[in-house]
């Protein structure tokens, strides 16, 4: 009965160690580290306390009677932690979930919500590349999540490009979009004429060569400049021109301005190689020609802050379907 006094008093200590500890390094509030320590300090008080009563009765010299004051303040801040741990990791929990949390969770069918049921399998489909779902289990704290989700795993993801988070669970399913029917625009679709377009937007010769290094694969060393650590900068090779035939890569907003760029488009037309213009942009991004031309105040607006504009923006074909849906939604429920 001592060995077992001995093993629960260790295990008692430990649990008020965590406690202590975790407060300590969790000042703002509690963490799930708490919760777990103080339970564990719980239950071996209760089992101590337990064994005390034959082990005093048994040797009196050698065992001193129960503080009953010492074991209720004890009692009373534990089971206080252990109040405020549930409530607030269950108050955690909920910020995770739709209002409707209980019944979303219950009649969810994930695979059927990624591919056919919710708002964007409805807006724009997709078919699976894999059988099922992987699962993920995510419920912890956020804070905890945010620190330490995927530590140890190197630069894999366990998510793949779909997926829905419900009681816990993110379930991740691979994906590829359903072709349209109609037939899909090429970055050659959208060009102006050549004698539409400025002089300005074309490359000058003495620029190529450092728009081809910018496209191109590199590897370059570098040294970090607060800890002067060698390492290696490495970027694989982009299309060089950006291909006509093929649809075009995303606008970022520093598309615009004349200086060479690894992220602007550039394209070649008959009479050499040029950036894209602003009219050129708008269409990709599915707006009329000179959208972004004029200001709210009739100012004129400069090519570069229409490029960037146009960085900024959605494609407006894609926003329109969600947006389509959502409507449906509505007009259900009103």
């Amino acid at each position: 009965m001592e060995i077992a006094r001995n093993i629960l008093l260790g295990l008692h200590l430990l649990g008020m160690a965590g406690v202590l500890i975790s407060l300590l390094a969790s000042r703002k509030k509690l963490s799930p580290g708490i919760t777990h320590s103080a339970l564990l300090a719980f239950l071996t008080g209760l089992a101590l306390v337990g064994l005390r009563y034959p082990l005093v009765e048994a040797d009196p010299v050698k065992w001193e009677s129960i503080d009953n004051l010492k074991i209720s303040i004890k009692t009373l801040v534990v089971l206080t932690i252990l109040t405020l741990g549930f409530r607030y990791k269950k108050a955690n929990t909920r910020l995770y979930s739709r209002p409707a949390g209980k019944r979303f969770q219950k009649s969810i069918a994930p695979l059927s919500y990624i591919l056919k049921t919710s708002i964007l399998a409805r807006a724009l489909p997709v078919r699976p590349l894999n059988l099922s779902c992987v699962e993920v289990p995510i419920n912890e704290d956020a804070e905890v999540v945010s620190k330490s989700f995927n530590k140890g795993q190197g630069n894999k993801s366990p998510f793949s490009n779909s997926g829905v988070y419900v009681g816990g669970v993110a379930y991740t399913l691979k994906t590829e979009a359903i072709p349209s029917s109609k037939e899909s625009q090429t970055l050659g679709d959208v060009l102006q004429p050549d004698t539409q377009v400025h002089n300005s937007f074309y490359i000058p010769n003495g620029q190529l060569k450092e728009w081809k290094f910018l496209k191109g694969a590199k590897s370059i060393e570098r040294i970090h400049k607060e800890s002067g650590t060698k390492y290696k900068y490495a970027e694989g090779a982009m299309a060089f021109p950006d291909l006509l035939s093929n649809p075009s890569r995303t606008i970022l907003t520093g598309e615009g301005g004349t200086s060479p760029s690894r992220f602007k488009h550039i394209i070649k037309t008959a009479i050499g190689y040029r950036r894209l213009t602003p009219i050129e942009l708008e269409r990709l991004n599915g707006f009329p020609d000179d959208w972004t031309a004029i200001g709210v105040n009739g100012e004129e607006i400069s090519d570069t802050k229409r490029a960037f504009f146009m960085g900024n923006a959605l494609v407006i074909g894609l926003i329109e379907k969600v947006g389509k849906v959502l409507s449906s939604e509505l007009q259900k429920k009103s």
